[in-house]
């Protein structure tokens, strides 16, 4: 990808006067992004450019749905993934006002948490009532959950394999975990609408208050419990949260999805992103390799609870 910022701005500068979006007067690049190039023009807008990003497609989707049911997700100006005029597919859409709510958390009072975590579990809980008959990604469909979860859990493992070096037997365990528990993928009744990456840095706020959900080109149909997944960054960063969010979303869900079996399936989906924190400890050295060993450990334990 061209990393030329004077290139990238004269790029949105063209974008924005082909669709006749606004007159720019400034763009400033925003952190943040892992996949996508992303930048506010004129401090109310927001651009995101990829090579090559089919999600963006749901994405806008997603927004025009959630924003008829009045959840807080930015308005979709543009939406170009033909590549004809720019050599990138792009999304504009409004700028939303507030912060993450992660790191913010630690500068809320106890009144603002609470109040926070009842609105991102309600949230949640307002977002799946979505349903589908069938499961989905942006690019496929798949004849039951437990499909799509064999296809994700072994693209992770392929993903995990180049660092085998430093999870020694960890995969192997997770392997045996996983096909302990099939029957539990495989009895998922509820197809429902995730968000598919439900972090705090996702959400945002305002002195406690919900203001905004974003970043949901990962938005797919499938188990209710996959959003939970994220519930581990929920403790690490943002201490009191998690019981909040877990009782706002139950009083909020009529269909009671979040039961005994959705529990044990949420245990499984948390290990993935242990995993890949470890990993990523190790590779920044993270307190000086200590991060690295906490974050194995952390894992080792989940997985003996699980009877890995």
């Amino acid at each position: 990808m061209v990393t030329s910022e004077t290139y990238i701005e004269d790029t949105i500068r063209a974008i924005f006067a082909k669709d006749n979006i606004v007159p720019v007067a400034s763009i400033r690049p925003l952190s943040g992004g892992v996949e996508n190039q992303s930048y506010a023009v004129n401090e109310r807008l927001v651009i995101r450019l990829h090579n090559d990003n089919p999600r963006y497609a749901t994405e806008a989707r997603v927004y025009k749905m959630l924003a008829d049911d009045y959840l807080p997700v930015p308005r979709v100006l543009a939406l170009d993934m033909s590549k004809a005029k720019v050599p990138y597919q792009y999304i504009v859409t409004t700028m939303l006002h507030g912060s993450a709510a992660h790191p913010a958390w630690n500068d809320l009072n106890i009144i603002q948490r609470k109040k926070l975590a009842s609105q991102i579990g309600a949230t949640l809980a307002y977002i799946h009532t979505h349903t589908y008959d069938t499961c989905w990604t942006s690019d496929k469909k798949y004849s039951s959950w437990a499909a799509l979860w064999q296809e994700r859990f072994t693209n992770f493992c392929i993903k995990m394999h180049a660092h085998r070096d430093i999870l020694g037997n960890v995969m192997d365990r997770l392997q045996r975990v996983v096909e302990a528990h099939m029957h539990l993928f495989m009895s998922v009744r509820h197809t429902v609408l995730l968000h598919g990456d439900y972090q705090l840095t996702n959400l945002l706020q305002h002195q406690g208050k919900l203001t905004g959900v974003l970043d949901m080109e990962w938005a797919h149909g499938g188990d209710p419990a996959w959003d939970f997944a994220t519930d581990y960054h929920w403790r690490k960063y943002c201490e009191g949260s998690v019981r909040g969010i877990y009782d706002a979303y139950r009083a909020y869900d009529g269909q009671g999805r979040i039961g005994m079996d959705a529990k044990r399936r949420i245990a499984i989906y948390r290990l993935l992103p242990m995993i890949e924190d470890a990993v990523y400890a190790n590779r920044i050295r993270w307190m000086d390799g200590k991060g690295w060993h906490w974050s194995m450990t952390q894992v080792d334990m989940h997985l003996r609870q699980l009877g890995g």
